[in-house]
């Protein structure tokens, strides 16, 4: 989408509205649910991955990785944001043992033989604010 836009010389700009397919407690990013979002595969422009609103995200631990993503590590699960760390906006509202909202696509996270899930962010949200990285137009 991001291209596409791009390419017809339309402007991103902060969106209100935040579009998912599903929302979802993070006490439910388990495995079993990667197995059936693989189902839907492959995906690509006329199959898109599902984007689930994760409520109730709570960040154990906040690493930052080589200076440009943000990790949040969960009980369960972890949530990357790629490139998230740049954003000073984004930083100045993550702690430690916070809960957060967030929106992504599910993926796992393959570290030293263990594979658990995690969600890629697209957006942080807070309440009724959107804290947006990824803008679409």
């Amino acid at each position: 989408l991001y291209n596409t836009c791009k390419k017809q010389g339309i402007t991103s700009q902060k969106v209100d509205a935040v579009q998912y397919d599903l929302e979802i407690d993070a006490k439910d990013l388990q495995h079993n649910l990667d197995v059936a979002i693989n189902k839907l595969a492959p995906f690509g422009e006329c199959n898109p991955e599902p984007v689930f609103l994760v409520r109730n995200f709570q960040a154990k631990d906040v690493v930052v990785l080589g200076d440009k993503h943000l990790k949040l590590i969960g009980d369960n699960a972890s949530a990357i944001g790629f490139f998230m760390a740049e954003d000073a906006s984004i930083m100045e509202h993550i702690e430690t043992n916070k809960t957060y909202d967030l929106l992504g696509t599910l993926s796992y996270n393959c570290f030293r033989g263990k594979a658990t899930p995690q969600l890629s962010i697209q957006e942080i949200v807070n309440g009724n604010e959107i804290k947006s990285y990824y803008s679409y137009c």
